[in-house]
This record gives structure tokens, sequence and C-alpha cells, in this order.
């Protein structure tokens, strides 16, 4: 009689460690995830103190916030034009903030416009153009209130993969293409674009650097690493594991999406230091950098299927490695200010939520 019980036992033992090892759940965290967050560094992510997001309000019943306005007074916008089948045909926007909103006029058609940076000196905006599932790299001259596509010729598949400024606004780094992968510099000067000498086998993203440097992350035929180069391609040099990054403002960290295995989380590298601090192994929905180079705020992709609003939460991780819940956001999708003291909230458009839950919303950060 012994022996069935212990088979029963067996099994069940077995059953529980298999849901533990293989979850199902979307999201879910499986226990080789939580070996290799393990390995490295780990950060210290209790809550010191709660933040909160409040005084929100409605600042458009549709569209998509791209980016704030240095002084925090205004917020870019993008929204589809309606009446036309051209599909994803965008509108660009500047909404101040009691809703009242200037059109930007372009003679460039705009498609699904995303990934907007500014300047160092916040003259320039650029942004990411998508249509047909090719990417333009777009530059609205505010001061001059015109618009230039700076893509490189002869695209051949995606375009533009990921881009970055210098720190002195002259130049833009861009990676083009998967089928060819290339780095090119775009000179706002001159007005033309280089290719740098550098073989690549796949290339994802690219920043500038320090010292005259710049980074790029790559396949080396077995993992994910980020590299270090000259301006000119040469002198490459391997600097971490990992895939899909964002470099802070002062160039000394790397917020860090993708592992040497391209599995998604959230890593922070110290380029100072040479430490790696696993902070998340949830795969990241939106993650950005404050002016202040220790601060990023971010969200998991899990918290961003919710759609009870006020219901998800967005992290910031701070400058004394402890990560800091921020209540009260009604969507988890967002765009902060780049000081930290306001955010835009957007509503998914595959959310079915009542008519007055819809759109852009803005509200303070209390920290």
């Amino acid at each position: 009689m012994k022996r069935p019980i212990t088979l029963l036992i067996a099994v069940v033992i077995s059953v529980i460690a298999l849901s533990i090892m293989f979850p199902t759940g979307p999201g879910e965290i499986d226990i080789i995830s939580r070996i290799r967050l393990a390995k490295e560094k780990p950060a210290v992510t209790e809550t010191v103190k709660e933040y909160k997001i409040d005084e929100i309000s409605r600042l458009s019943d549709s569209g998509n916030a791209i980016a704030w306005s240095h002084d925090e007074k205004s917020l870019y916008c993008s929204a589809g034009v309606q009446d036309t089948d051209d599909y994803g045909l965008e509108d660009l926007y500047l909404f101040d903030l009691q809703g009242n909103k200037k059109k930007i006029n372009s003679k460039i058609k705009l498609y699904n416009i995303s990934d907007a940076k500014w300047s160092s000196d916040f003259n320039m905006l650029a942004f990411i153009s998508t249509h047909d599932e090719k990417s333009s790299l777009i530059i609205y001259d505010v001061e001059r209130n015109a618009m230039k596509d700076i893509t490189p010729k002869n695209v051949l598949d995606v375009g533009v993969t990921s881009y970055d400024w210098d720190n002195e606004s002259l130049n833009i780094i861009m990676s083009v293409d998967i089928s060819n992968p290339r780095i090119e510099i775009y000179n706002l000067k001159s007005g033309k674009s280089g290719k740098l000498d550098i073989s690549l086998k796949e290339c994802r993203n690219v920043s500038f650097f320090t010292n005259g440097k710049i980074i790029f992350s790559a396949n080396d035929g077995n993992k994910y690493k980020i590299y270090e180069a000259d301006m000119y391609g040469k002198n490459v040099v391997p600097i971490t594991e990992g895939w899909d990054f964002n470099i802070s403002p002062d160039r000394h960290k790397l917020s860090i999406l993708s592992d040497g295995d391209g599995q998604r989380g959230l890593w922070i590298y110290d380029m100072t230091s040479h430490e790696k601090s696993g902070i998340s192994v949830s795969p990241i929905y939106e993650a950005y950098w404050l002016d202040d180079s220790t601060s990023l705020m971010y969200s998991i992709e899990l918290d961003s299927r919710n759609t009870e609003i006020y219901k998800g939460t967005i992290y910031c991780y701070g400058k004394d490695g402890k990560t800091t819940n921020v209540s009260g956001a009604i969507y988890t999708r967002f765009v902060p200010s780049l000081g930290g003291n306001k955010i835009a909230m957007i509503s998914p458009e595959s959310y079915k939520v009542k008519k007055e839950d819809k759109g852009i919303f803005i509200g303070n950060i209390y920290r």
C-alpha cells in the first residue's frame, strides 16, 4: 500500500516543480530567468516611499503623446488624420496644459510617429515615422517651424532602427536596416550622411558615447553584446552583454532591455564602475531616463495589459539603487517630462473602455 502513496506524492511534486519552472500565465517569470538575474548584482528594490501622480486631467480624447517641451508647459502629440484611406497617416500638434492645440504643418507625410528625442539645445525634435513597415528619421526645427527627412539613401528593408543626438546638436548617429545593417552619422551643417567603416551582422541600437566614441549592440554569432568604437568604426571593444539599450543623458549609464540571449528584462550598467545591476526580469513596456541621469522611470508589460484604469503601477529607479512605486497612474503607457515633474499617460487603442477614459491624460508627479 505504501507504493501507490509514494507514487502519488512524486507525481504531485513533479507537477508543482514543472509549474514553477514553466509558468503558463503571460508575463510570468520562469526559474531560469530568476537564476540568471540572481547571478548579477541585484538592485535593492524595496520601496522607501510611494510617489504619487495627482491633478490628472484629460488633454485630448485621442492621439499619442510624443514629447514634453523643456519648460514642461506644453506637450507634443500626434493624432490620426480623419477621413482618409492612408493608413497610419498622422498630424503633429503642440498642446498647452489647458488642452489648446496648434497643428504643426508639414510638407512631409507623417505616419505612426514614435521615439521622439530632443537635441541637446532643445531647438530640434527628432522622431521616427513608420509607413509600410519602413521607418524614416524626421527632424523638426522648432525655431524655423520646418521638417526634414534625414533617412539615408538606399534603404533596403526596415529603414532606421535607432538613433541618437550628440552633445553639441550637430550630428545624429543612426543604425539602418536588418538584412544589410550599417551605422551612419548625419551632419546637420553639411546635410550629408556618412557610413562608418564597420562590419556588422546585426545592429539594432546605437548611441554616442564619451570621449569621441560610439556604442552599439550586435550579435557576435553567439550572444548579443554592446560594444564601443571610435567615430570611424575602428577599435571595437565589447562592454557588456545586451541588445536593446538606452543611454543616460550624461552618457555614463545604460538601461539594458534585452540581455545577451535576447531575453527581455531590465538591467542598469554603470560604465564608470562597470557594475551591472538586475532591476526586473519582467519584460519592460516603457523606460525613460530623467535629466538627472540617475533616475529611470519604467513600466512592465504585464501592467500594460491591465485595462482597469488607475490600477497599473509605474516605477522609478533612483540614485540610491532603490525602486519606488509611482501610484495613481491612469495608464502605464506614459511619457514623463525631462525633470520627472509631469507625466502624460495614453490609453492604448486596443483598450475597450468608456469614452471618457480614452485619450491623453496629464498629471503632476509628487516625489
